[in-house]
């Protein structure tokens, strides 16, 4: 038996594969990078459900995860990113301004944090709004609007004997009236 060199069969070029993998990684860390750029993210917190982000930094996830997005790149203009709770932005530069949600109301009413403008009908009768609470949402803002044109009383109340600028309520009764309310942590001020 003549005895030979053995030359096991390997297939494709193994070295050409490799290279293959390596440009993929290449291009993949590429598009990573473009993404870390002016990166948006939001974490979740804690049980709150509080959520902050971070301009051009990452979030780390917490028990909600990561939310996170380019908003002038790869997923397009005007991309939106939502989070409920407290949502803080820091080192965010906007040329657009700050859009809050706008509600009406009618009746007596609970504000809630997603709310920012409320304007407020009193043409059928005088009824109250209600903040909800300071506490643990220190620069919380809201601007309620007495947008009706008559004299009823509009009022404005703290939750749970919280104190608006030392008073449990404050009244609109000026058509086209409006009051800023901040809150500073465990009351609210008038702005």
């Amino acid at each position: 038996m003549a005895v030979g060199r053995f030359r096991p069969h390997r297939g494709p070029d193994v070295a050409a594969q490799i290279r293959h993998i390596e440009m993929a990684l290449d291009e993949l860390s590429a598009q990573v990078a473009k993404l870390n750029g002016p990166l948006l993210a939001a974490r979740n917190t804690g049980n709150a459900g509080a959520a902050q982000a971070a301009g051009g930094g990452s979030g780390s996830s917490g028990s909600g995860g990561v939310l996170a997005g380019d908003v002038t790149g790869p997923l397009g203009s005007n991309t939106a990113v939502q989070a409920s709770g407290d949502f803080s932005v820091f080192g965010v530069t906007t040329t657009e301004g700050f859009r809050g949600a706008v509600v009406t109301k009618t009746a007596n009413y609970t504000l809630v944090y997603t709310d920012y403008a409320v304007d407020a009908d009193t043409t059928s009768g005088g009824f109250t709004l209600t903040l909800p609470t300071a506490v643990g949402h220190a620069g919380q803002e809201f601007v309620i609007k007495k947008g009706s044109g008559d004299l009823n009383l509009l009022t404005v109340a703290g939750t749970g004997g919280e104190l608006i600028d030392g008073s449990a309520t404050v009244t609109i009764l000026m058509p086209e009236s409006s009051l800023g309310f901040r809150s500073t942590g465990a009351a609210w001020a008038i702005f």
